[in-house]
């Protein structure tokens, strides 16, 4: 396993993709997908980069841009193995806008379990990444850093307190949808790698919203690290456990790949707070 796990290269590969994003933003146009999501020529460049440097006959490799048509058997083959899941633009929208809110993300699985990842902010030059059980963190000066230059620090675990002046990330899909009866400041980024990386830097306290496997993969090994808990509306737990519930993993589900609800992310504590004061609405 720890050969395919090489942070060093993981962090080469997010510089890589984050300078080809940064560089051709100006001339960017972009696609409606069948979701109504955005899509772009450089989540297709980045994902194809991904996929040649990452990709091996031991080792599947899913992206967001190249999955729509994995079948059931696929889905079990590739999740009970060796797997790199990654989304190669999270937060296509603001990025294709001329926003600064969105990050590309690099998740390792073996055996169904998340174990290793590595996310990059490119605009703010933020990068977080897993090392043995830890998570590191850096703010970079240039994307064209070499690795060896990079000055890590180690994350401490975020307060377990609860703010009202906290900052409270929420995701577009539940800002569509959902509301926020909270006097706590609210922020949708459009970007589940930036929103859930503020949690984790203790930028923001909590994250309430819905996602896909691939926004998630290379964050959730880096809550488990970091003792940030994940729970849906429906009270299944989001861990780095594939096979956990939390995600519909049926290739003819409408949901396939997505969270099955709503899920709210913070420390044991904060989370504690937050459904006493917001309870969760069952429908």
């Amino acid at each position: 396993m720890e050969t395919h796990w090489n942070g060093d290269k993981i962090v080469e590969l997010l510089l890589k993709c984050g300078k080809n994003a940064i560089g051709h933003r100006e001339k960017l146009g972009f696609e409606l997908k069948e979701d109504g999501s955005l899509v772009t020529d450089i989540d297709r460049q980045n994902e194809a980069f991904l996929k040649q440097n990452l990709e091996t006959d031991d080792c599947c490799f899913i992206g967001e841009e190249t999955i729509r048509d994995c079948d059931e058997a696929t889905v079990r083959k590739t999740l009970e193995g060796r797997c790199w899941i990654v989304d190669p633009i999270d937060g296509t929208a603001p990025y294709a806008h001329g926003f600064l809110t969105w990050g590309i993300s690099i998740g390792y699985l073996e055996n169904y379990r998340h174990k290793y990842g590595a996310v990059i902010l490119p605009d703010s030059g933020e990068i977080l990444a897993t090392r043995n059980d830890q998570v590191i963190y850096a703010r970079i000066p240039s994307l064209d850093i070499p690795v060896s230059d990079i000055d890590w620090t180690v994350l401490a675990p975020p307060p377990d307190a609860w703010s009202l002046g906290g900052m409270i990330m929420l995701g577009q899909r539940y800002t569509r949808y959902g509301r926020v009866p909270l006097p706590n400041p609210v922020l949708s980024s459009g970007s589940a790698v930036q929103a859930l990386a503020s949690v984790i830097c203790n930028k923001a306290q909590a994250y309430i919203g819905h996602m896909k496997i691939w926004d998630v993969a290379g964050i959730l090994p880096m809550m488990e690290r970091l003792g940030i808990l994940a729970i849906l509306d429906n009270g299944t737990p989001m861990t780095c456990n594939v096979l956990g519930g939390a995600f519909d993993l049926d290739p003819k589900s409408k949901e396939f790949w997505g969270l099955a609800d709503t899920v709210r992310i913070a420390r044991p504590k904060a989370l504690k707070t937050l459904n006493e004061i917001m309870p969760v609405e069952k429908t």
